[in-house]
């Protein structure tokens, strides 16, 4: 049976078109057809119910090429195939091209039927082709509006352990992660964009799918704008097909706020136990009769013990056992008893060795579900802010104690002064052995007092004294020949210095006044004799043996060690040795300034000391100075012979102490000066305008009412640049060094001072 064809012939010969026809025919087509040779017509008769369209190529009002770029206008799908027999091959090429189908020369139309055929297959496949990729289009979108409302993120990629990428993902990635998906579908974002700590995780995850098909596994994954968000990957391994490689199909679902709520959970759970465990403080749990039930490391630690389980194994009365104690004990389960808690208790805890250390205990008592009391506390050990706060104490102790020193120093000077220059002027004009010898003891008293006073300002501000490298091996030999040419001889004197002991910068006077002290203190220990050790060594402190000494720095420092094996210190006083004025020796045998100096010229050499001690086997001090890598070496200065004589140069002597004034005019007359006096600064300045020039040296005291040193010295200097002064008070001058400094005062002159200091002053100066 003949299948019918509508078909359109774009044909200017009907003898052709009968051709075309009788082989359509021959097929086993009947067609249904329409001849056109002009475009209106062609476009008249063009419609969807043609099946095909066989076009001449040339004719004298239309063309092929025409009629085919028309269907293509109007958008209708029907197969063109072009009969001609003029075409060439390159035309003909160039026609399909456009869109046509087939090409057939008119001399070899036996292969028509079959073109047609071929044309109308494939003008249906591509149409069902068309239905298709319609349905699957539709059922894409549909899947895409389900995806992009749903909250699981679909994802596709290789099942590649090593080498996993993604192969597409769902566009509500966007949402997750805040990026695009054509951002996401790189090969290096799968391990870019997972977080580090869960690479295995995934890892695992994915030769799980492989394994078993399916899998389920939890993973944080980054954001675009840095963030993670921890998400359940569920997935599924499907197998290759064809010989393509396998892949897994999953979702993501973004389970953040489930694993935020999982982890505060976890944390609340682990919170107490975290700080339970590490905490500084002591933290435990005792019941009612004060069995421990609970202990933390510190705990255990502080009481020393090895672990939490060995303390409550072996503490079975907490107050018995810990607060060593009774008045501090009772004290303790009183305010419990009464309270219900204790808040900063401070008490001594005994240690398992027996040793003490002082604790600051908080306590409650806590009922249980039960009903039944137990209590909950801690303690933190506290030694060493209670020795600080002793220190404190002490230090404060001889803050005060300084500051009286400064304060007193100044009018003990003044009133020794007098007594040294006229104990100085009469020693020429007493010849009675008795009285001269009289009048020795007057001047030695007032020196004494000097050196007491001395004493008492080197504690009080430190002292600077004259610096240079020395080497303490001579200071060493020196002193250990006193000792063996004064000490007692049940005394045995031991000496150790190293032949590479480093060199310090120090004043060597100090350095042999701390020695001396030291040792005159190890001797005074040992009543019945015993062994006096002098040893020095070089040694290194790093910062972990630094902040044991709370004075110490790190470097490089020479020890100096002076032991003794006498009585010792008992552990009551130990505190207090260093306190001025503080002695255990008999009334008038000591004046418990040794110790206080010592500390202050070891501190003004930025050094520190340190003292051990037990009762009746002997004290050790270990006095540390600190090695410097350069040190300046102090100018001899040029001797001048005793007491020498003036030129009956004119001087100016101002004091706001009349004695002072008197005594040292006398001393200055005698040796053949002549002398003004002056008794406020404002006196001095009237005097000095007076003389106009005559005046070639002034002596001034610093501290006096009114108008002082300083201003004094800047009225002169203002009507004399030249003008030669020497500065003396009864302070120390450190204060005022560098205002006298900027005034150009290089000589002072300390009080009290003798007859033979002040001339030879005098002399240098003068001298220029």
């Amino acid at each position: 049976m003949a299948e019918p064809l509508h078909l359109l012939l774009v044909e200017d010969n009907p003898a052709d078109a009968e051709l075309v026809l009788r082989e359509l025919r021959r097929a086993g087509f009947e067609p249904t057809w329409l001849r056109v040779q002009t475009k209106e017509d062609y476009c008249a008769k063009l419609g969807p119910h043609l099946q095909i369209i066989l076009s001449d190529y040339a004719m004298p009002q239309f063309d092929g090429l025409s009629a085919l770029k028309l269907l293509e206008e109007r958008g209708l799908d029907i197969p063109f195939i072009i009969v001609s027999g003029t075409i060439g091959e390159e035309t003909a090429v160039a026609a399909m091209k456009r869109g046509a189908v087939d090409y057939l020369l008119k001399d070899r139309l036996g292969r028509l039927g079959q073109a047609v055929i071929q044309a109308l297959e494939q003008n249906r496949l591509r149409k069902e082709r068309i239905r298709a990729d319609e349905a699957l289009r539709k059922t894409n979108a549909h899947l895409y509006h389900l995806v992009a409302r749903s909250p699981t993120v679909i994802y596709s990629r290789t099942s590649s352990a090593q080498d996993a990428f993604l192969n597409y993902v769902s566009a509500n990635i966007f949402e997750l992660l805040g990026f695009r998906a054509d951002e996401i579908v790189q090969p290096e974002w799968w391990s870019g964009h997972l977080h580090a700590d869960d690479q295995a995780v995934a890892q695992a995850g994915l030769h799980l799918a492989i394994e078993l098909g399916r899998s389920r596994v939890e993973y944080r994954l980054r954001c675009k704008d840095g963030s993670y968000l921890w998400v359940e990957d569920r997935k599924r391994h499907l197998p290759g097909i064809n010989g393509e490689p396998s892949e897994i199909i999953g979702g993501w679902t973004d389970i953040t706020a489930r694993k935020q709520a999982e982890e505060a959970q976890r944390e609340a759970e682990t919170k107490y136990r975290r700080i339970f465990e590490n905490a500084v403080e002591g933290i435990y749990q005792a019941t009612a009769d004060g069995r421990l039930l609970t202990a933390n490391p510190a705990l255990a630690r502080m009481a020393g013990y090895t672990s939490p389980e060995e303390v409550i194994g072996s503490v079975t009365k907490i107050d018995e056992q810990f607060y060593a104690d009774d008045t501090q004990r009772a004290e303790m389960q009183r305010l419990l008893r009464e309270q219900g808690f204790v808040k900063g208790f401070e008490a001594r805890m005994r240690r398992k060795d027996g040793s003490l250390i002082w604790i600051s205990s908080n306590a409650q008592a806590v009922r249980d579900t039960a009903g039944a009391i137990h209590y909950e506390g801690t303690m933190q050990d506290i030694t060493e802010r209670k020795l600080l706060e002793e220190k404190f104490l002490r230090a404060q102790r001889m803050e005060a104690v300084g500051t009286l020193a400064s304060g007193v120093s100044h009018d003990l000077n003044n009133i020794l002064a007098p007594v040294l220059l006229a104990a100085g002027l009469l020693k020429d004009t007493i010849t009675d052995p008795q009285d001269r010898e009289m009048l020795l003891m007057v001047e030695r008293s007032a020196q004494r007092g000097t050196r007491i006073i001395s004493q008492l300002l080197a504690f009080s501000r430190g002292v600077e004294g004259v610096r240079a490298s020395i080497q303490l091996r001579h200071l060493f030999r020196e002193m250990t020949s006193i000792m063996q040419e004064t000490f007692p001889r049940n005394i045995q004197i031991e000496s150790s210095v190293p032949g590479d002991l480093w060199p310090v910068v120090a004043d060597a006077t100090q350095i042999h006044q701390v020695l001396m002290n030291l040792c005159v203190n190890a001797r005074d220990a040992m009543p019945e004799g015993g062994r006096l050790g002098l040893k020095a060594e070089n040694i290194q402190l790093d910062e972990s043996l630094a902040r044991v000494h709370p004075e110490a720095k790190p470097g490089d420092y020479v020890m100096v060690i002076v032991s003794d094996s006498g009585m010792g210190i008992p552990p009551e006083i130990i505190s207090s040795i260093f306190d001025p004025f503080f002695t255990t020796k008999a009334i008038g045998k000591g004046t418990g300034l040794g110790l206080s100096t010592v500390i202050g010229i070891v501190k003004s050499h930025e050094g520190f000391l340190t003292v051990e001690s037990k009762v009746n086997q002997g004290t050790v001090f270990k006095v540390y100075l600190p090695v410097r890598s350069t040190a300046t070496v102090p100018e001899r200065e040029t001797t001048v012979s005793a007491a020498p004589f003036g030129g009956q140069e004119l001087l100016l002597v101002v004091d706001d102490e009349e004695h002072i004034l008197s005594t040292t005019r006398r001393v200055l007359e005698k040796h053949h000066y002549q002398v003004l006096v002056a008794g406020t600064g404002e006196e001095a300045l009237r005097i000095f305008a007076e003389q106009a020039g005559a005046v070639k040296l002034v002596l001034t005291d610093m501290i006096m009412p009114g108008m002082g040193g300083i201003k004094l010295i800047q009225a002169l200097r203002t009507l004399q640049p030249d003008i030669k002064v020497i500065a003396c008070s009864g302070f120390d001058h450190e204060e005022k060094k560098d205002e006298l400094a900027g005034l150009g005062i290089k000589e002072t002159l300390a009080k009290p001072f003798t007859p033979t200091q002040l001339l030879k002053k005098l002399r240098r100066v003068l001298a220029g």
